[in-house]
């Protein structure tokens, strides 16, 4: 039988923290991720989770230094999607209401 525990992805499992700079791949002065921050030690294959990271995160990738650009897992609760749904769908309808009304 195996216990299945609920794990926080945003709280750290260790208690020791450093000063830490994450850098993006580019070794460039804007490629700075989040700056003079306590932070766990890191392993390889660690992921990092960013809530509302930006839209440009990825539209600034290059493949400087030989580094690819990287797969992206968007995802989004049901309930949020479906209100994005409806608020583009009434957004449409006013707009196409709007353009049919006849002065």
């Amino acid at each position: 039988m195996y216990l299945l525990q609920k794990k926080n992805l945003l709280q750290s499992v260790f208690d020791n923290k450093y000063l830490s700079t994450i850098w993006g791949p580019t070794c460039d002065s804007c490629d700075c991720i989040i700056k003079d921050v306590l932070l766990p030690e890191f392993y390889i294959g660690d992921w990092l989770i960013w809530k509302d990271m930006g839209a440009y995160t990825t539209s600034r990738v290059c493949e400087f230094n030989g580094f690819l650009q990287p797969i992206v897992h968007s995802f989004i609760r049901k309930s949020q999607w479906l209100i994005s749904i409806f608020e583009m769908f009434i957004s449409r309808n006013i707009t196409t209401f709007y353009n049919n009304l006849t002065l």
